[in-house]
């Protein structure tokens, strides 16, 4: 996975090259819609079912806790895994 370009750009590859371009779900659709979708409502792009990048979350740690590092560590590493 690289840092790519813009929406329409990465559609324009998408379409051009058949690889996959990865973005806020809704802006996606968006872009489809208004740019790559025929007047008949056909478009050769779509938006998979499934996210690559769950929702956000927040994990509640008493202040000053002694583990606190070693839990920054597991997320960090876990959110690693599934960017990499």
């Amino acid at each position: 996975m690289d840092v790519g370009p813009k929406v329409q750009e990465g559609l324009q590859g998408a379409l051009k090259y058949n690889r996959a371009h990865v973005a806020g779900r809704r802006y996606l659709k968006y872009h489809i819609a208004d740019k790559f979708t025929e007047e008949d409502g056909t478009s050769r792009l779509y938006v998979g079912r499934e996210t690559l990048f769950p929702g956000a979350s927040g994990w509640p740690i008493p202040h000053d806790a002694p583990y606190k590092a070693q839990v920054d560590r597991w997320i960090l590493a876990s959110i690693e895994v599934c960017i990499s």
